[in-house]
Parts: C-alpha cells; structure tokens; sequence
C-alpha cells in the first residue's frame, strides 16, 4: 500500500474496524460500502482488517472468558456448589448470549431452576446495566407455557447480574434437526403463539433463534432469553438508536440496518421464518461473515427451500417465505396470524399466503439492481421503438415503392394512348381504315384510343396476378365501362371537378386480408378523340371539348409480394436488433449485480 494514499474523504481506521465487525447504523454501512468499492485504499485496508478479524476475535474472547464472572462461577464448581445471592449452583448447563447458564437450587422454595449469570465488568456499563434489569423485569411478566418464565433477577455485591428463570429439561432446538415437516409446523406454531402472547404485552424478543428455544422431554418448544428484549410501551431500550442488535443471521432487516424505531413484532415474525426456513432445509438462508450475512439480510432475497429440498411441502415454503419478507408489511401481521396459517396447514385446508409471483421478483431484483434494471429497460424499449420504426418504416416503404410504380405505368399508358391519338389515329385516312371500339369484329378497322387503352390495361391485369388497370367514363362505349366501386367513383367525381389537365387520386386501401393500392388519374380530350366523340352517332355526348376529362385510369396494385420481399430483406435486420438486445440484457443481469 506504499503507493497508495488516502484521501480526505476515506473513512477512519476506527470507522473501517466497526465497518468490518458490522457495528454501524444501517446508513453508515451503505455509504462506507458505496466509498469502499470505489477506493483501493480503503479496500485494501477492510480486506486487512478481515484477516486480522479471527485473531482479534479470538483474543478478545479469551480475555472476556478471563474476566467473565460466568466463568469464574464454572471454574469453581469443581470444588463443590457456588453460592450466588439464595441460590446455591450446582452445575453449568451451557453458554448464551447473555452468560453462563448454571442449574441451581432455590434454597428457600426448594425448587430447581435456572440461573443466567450476565458478562459484566469491562465490558458492561452501569447503564446497560440499569437497562437490562428494567428489560428482564418486562419479560419476568409474561405468564405463558410456551415461553421459560422469569423468577427472579439481582445483581452481586460485586457487580454481577443474574437471571433466575424455569428450569426447562431437555436441549435447544439445535439438538433437534432432524424433525418432519409436520412436526417443525405444529413446533414453530407453538412458538408463533407464544410470540403472540408476548407480543400482546407489547414485548418484542428481538433474538429469536435455534439456542434461544429449548425442547422439553415432551418436544414441545419454550421460548427463552429475553436479553434483548423491547418494550414497546417503555420510553427506552436496552439499545441505543442506531446500534445494531441480535444474531446477524436471524435478524430482520430493520435490525441489520439499526433502524430500532422500526422495530414491532414483525421483526420476530421475520427471525421466526429464519428459524422455520433452517429447520426445512438444514442451512440459514444467508452464509458469511457477520459483515457480508447484515448486507445479505439488508439486500438479497434467500433462495426458495424447495430449491435446496424438492421434499420440502410447497405450502411450507410459502408460510416460510412470507415470514422472511423484506417489507414488513407483506410479512404476516402478526405472529397469531402466522400461527393460524400453520395449523391451516396441518389441517390440510388452504393457506392465505400466496408465493410470490414473477412479476413481483422481477420487481424486487429491479429495486435491489437498478442499474441493471435501467440498462435492461433501455434496451428493451430501444429495441421495441427501432423494431416498430422498422416495421413502419417498411410499410411506408412498400406503400410509397407501390404508388411510384403506379403513377409510372399510368404516365406511360397515358403517353402511349397519346402518342396512339395523334400519331396513329390522327394520320388515318378513314375513308379507307374504320376506327371503332368494335375492331375486332370487322376488317381494316382499328381500335379508337380510349378502347386501344382499355384493351392494354385488360392485357395488363391479365398477365400479373391480382393486379388491375381500368378506364373508365360516365359516358361509357361498353357496358361496364362504368365506375364498379366507392373508389373509381370517388376519383371520377374528385377528377371532373377538377379538370385542369394531368391531376390524380391517390388513395392507399389495407384491407385485413388483401393490402393492396390504387391510383386515379384523368384522361382529358385530345384533338382527334373530340373529332371522333363528337361526330359518332353512338357516342352518349357530342359535346366534348379539348382537356374535358373523358374519364379516369385507375391502377390498383396488391402488395402482398412487395410486403413479403421487404419484410424479408429486413429479417436479418430484426434478427440481428433481437441478437444485440439479448446480449446486452444478458450482460446487464449478470455483470452489473456482481458489481456491486
């Protein structure tokens, strides 16, 4: 680290220590860890002080164990019975949270009970002290078979404090892992119903946890130290806002992250789940060390039991998984509510908690990742806006390449009959030709040229499938040489209104089955088709005049062949917008949430 230098804004030695051992308010925690994962410094000195951490813990174990009355007590029991206060104890029955357990001898009622000697000295202010007596008074009022009753508590001449409390025959529920499915159902909801009751006299256990429930001869549950317990009623607790409390595995997140004023019942309901999900499956659901287990419980969702034990009852692993919900609002209202979901189970009648759905995880990692969840909207609203653009843009495509094509073949067949009128038909000595619409019926005759037009577009619609030219008049020489729908109608009235030489209808029609164009122009009187119009006796008007609009070509083109070559020419463009779009959603969810 010689190259290395810290900058102002780095954390101090003390602050990276708490940091490591989790001793830190919830918001302190998410700003040192935003610092460290951009500062090599502080990096490096965290990943010093976790190699340090075994040896450090270890040490200051060792010397609390020297100092520990607790121990002491133990140490002295080899010679015989220890007095402390009326009680005479008599061996040691294991180690807590609080202290050393003894089993002892109440000398004036003649019971045996259970006596909790507390870790004080150095170790333990005059204030915690003060507290945790006024807490074990609040626990000592709680009457119920499920929870190990509190009888007495005192403090030595020396400074020690001491619990006295029921003496529950048998081991912790640690000792007891290898139950049914049904049998941890009917155990946790004992414990939900005892936690209910002690709930109802508004006290929160707050450390809840597999050491903390002992199973009697009976196997039947009993929920015990109350240490750190809350009243939710008393103006304080044992804990200062801000510091963390409880056993990091099986703790709520609102104690990971110190939130103390966010604590109610529902953070045991949370560590009941915890306990519930390690009876199923045989681990916790967050692994570690105590730092890195406080950051899973603040942010990651614990995986589903029946993903570790397909044995595990799926109704279970609801009842389960809505205890251990993130938000305690969408955690069980309260633990007689869990409980009842419980024996809902052992009956065989439906449960109310509902697994979470898709939609829901996929909202849950969009709120632990947002990073990766902007970058995935991104791309999949950029790929959804460049696929329809392109879907659009091929349509227009289609539509404007039809309709040029349209307004080409009318521009030629217009110049074609006009170069038949004047050119052909205007050199004719017609004493000697006939020109007529019925030619084909007669010998030295030739089509006039709107019938030389209709004929062309007749050949024209006969040789390319579903494609069709027609013109067509009010004064028709044939008898469907009349408009035949809405839109030769439409054209016909827009053109004669407007009979200014060369103008045209365009209208684009999709119908769902059959997307095709059309295109209108007007065909005006020429020189030689006035002559002709006027001085045939079958004519239906002898009226015309030059530029008079004599009737409409219209060309209607279908598009299904145009659409089918465009939009397989675009194909390879889609398919290679999808590829892209997958590959960086992929990226986005597996590189960005490692990142962090």
């Amino acid at each position: 680290m010689s190259h290395l230098h810290k900058s102002e804004s780095c954390p101090g030695q003390a602050e990276l220590r708490k940091f490591a051992l989790g001793n830190l308010p919830g918001t302190e925690i998410e700003t040192i860890a935003g610092h460290i994962e951009s500062c090599a410094v502080c990096e490096t000195a965290l990943a010093d002080f976790d190699d340090a951490d075994d040896a450090l813990i270890t040490n200051l174990k060792q010397t609390q164990r020297d100092i520990d009355p607790g121990a002491a007590y133990a140490r002295r029991l080899a010679d015989g019975p220890v007095r402390i206060g009326k009680f005479e104890l008599l061996s040691e029955l294991g180690e807590g949270s609080f202290g050393y357990v003894f089993r002892a001898r109440d000398t004036e009622l003649d019971r045996d009970v259970a006596v909790k000697v507390g870790r004080t000295g150095i170790l333990a202010s005059e204030e915690e002290i003060h507290a945790f007596l006024r807490e074990a008074r609040a626990a000592a009022q709680l009457n119920h078979p499920r929870i190990v009753s509190i009888h007495d508590s005192g403090q030595t001449d020396d400074g020690v404090c001491y619990l006295v409390s029921e003496l529950i025959v048998g081991d912790t529920l640690q000792a007891h892992s290898d139950l049914a499915p049904r049998e941890l159902a009917e155990l946790v909801a004992e414990l939900a119903e005892a936690l209910d009751y002690a709930h109802s006299q508004n006290v929160i256990h707050r450390d809840i946890k597999p050491s903390n429930i002992l199973i009697d001869r009976d196997g039947h549950p009993h929920l015990t130290d109350f240490g750190l317990a809350k009243r939710l009623l008393a103006d304080r607790s044992i804990t200062t806002e801000g510091k963390v409390q409880g056993t990091p595995a099986y703790m709520s997140p609102e104690q990971a992250g110190g939130d103390t004023g966010a604590i109610d019942p529902r953070s045991d309901i949370y560590s009941l789940g915890v306990v519930l999900y390690e009876l199923l499956t045989g681990e916790r659901p967050f692994h570690g060390g105590q730092r890195l287990v406080m950051l899973q419980v603040l942010e990651d969702e614990p995986r589903p039991p029946r993903s570790l034990d397909e044995n595990v009852p799926r109704d279970l692993e609801t009842i389960c998984l809505k205890a251990m919900d993130k938000t305690p609002g969408r955690r069980y209202e309260s633990a007689d509510a869990l409980a009842s979901d419980l024996r809902r189970f052992l009956a065989g009648d439906a449960i109310t908690a509902r697994p979470v759905s898709r939609a829901e995880r996929f909202w849950r990692w969009c709120r632990k990742y947002p990073l990766a969840a902007s970058v995935m909207l991104a791309v999949v609203v950029g790929s959804a806006v460049g696929f329809t653009h392109l879907a659009h843009l091929s349509t227009w495509f289609v539509q404007e390449t039809a309709l040029d094509s349209a307004r080409m073949e009318a521009d030629m067949l217009w110049r074609i009959n006009l170069y038949y009128s004047e050119e052909v038909v205007g050199r004719l000595d017609w004493e000697q030709i006939e020109v007529t619409h019925e030619y084909a019926q007669m010998k030295n005759a030739i089509p006039l040229p709107a019938t030389f037009t209709i004929d062309s577009g007749d050949r024209i619609s006969a040789d390319v499938a579903g494609m069709q030219v027609r013109l067509y008049s009010d004064y028709p020489y044939r008898e469907d040489g009349g408009p035949k729908s809405d839109f030769e109608r439409a054209a016909l009235d827009f053109l004669q209104k407007r009979a200014a030489g060369g103008e045209a209808l365009l209208e684009y029609h999709e119908f769902p089955n059959e997307p095709l164009v059309q295109y209108a122009r007007g065909q005006l009187m020429q020189e030689s088709c006035v002559k002709c119009h006027n001085q045939d006796e079958r004519s239906p008007k002898r009226d015309w005049e030059i530029g008079d609009v004599a009737g409409v070509l219209a060309i209607t083109r279908p598009l299904e062949r145009d659409i089918e070559r465009t939009r397989s020419g675009l194909r390879g463009t889609f398919a290679l917008v999808a590829a892209t779009a997958i590959v960086l959603v992929m990226l986005s969810l597996i590189l960005l949430p490692r990142s962090r």
